[in-house]
């Protein structure tokens, strides 16, 4: 049976290490230290130290969302995502929300409320 474990292996490794990148390269790229200001947001990436600076007149309001964990989605005038904010990183979304002065534009919906939505 020794052969049979090393098909296994060779069958299933590539398919746990794109697993193991896709998660990692989502955690990493997306950990951001949030700054607010009276004039918008900065986001900060903890490991690339790469800023994205938003300000208060570019965002015109805010979706939700539970997909990987409930975040919202910062909007902007031609209805783009400009910002994802994950509840594992920022916990405050309604003193951010009232910061900036957005308003709730509705729920993105996931495969789940698709198959026992309303």
């Amino acid at each position: 049976m020794p052969g049979k474990d090393r098909w296994l292996l060779i069958y299933w490794s590539p398919f746990i290490l794109i697993v193991v990148i896709f998660v990692w390269r989502k955690i990493i790229l997306e950990i951001n230290r949030i700054e607010i200001s009276d004039t918008g947001i900065i986001f900060t990436n903890l490991l690339t130290r790469r800023k994205l600076e938003l300000k208060k007149s570019e965002v015109i309001g805010f979706k939700d969302t539970f997909q990987y964990g409930y975040k919202i989605l910062l909007i902007d005038q031609s209805g783009k995502v400009i910002a994802k904010i994950h509840e594992d990183y920022y916990k405050d979304f309604k003193g951010l929300v009232d910061n900036l002065g957005v308003g709730y534009m509705g729920r993105i919906p996931t495969i789940w409320d698709r198959f026992f939505g309303d």
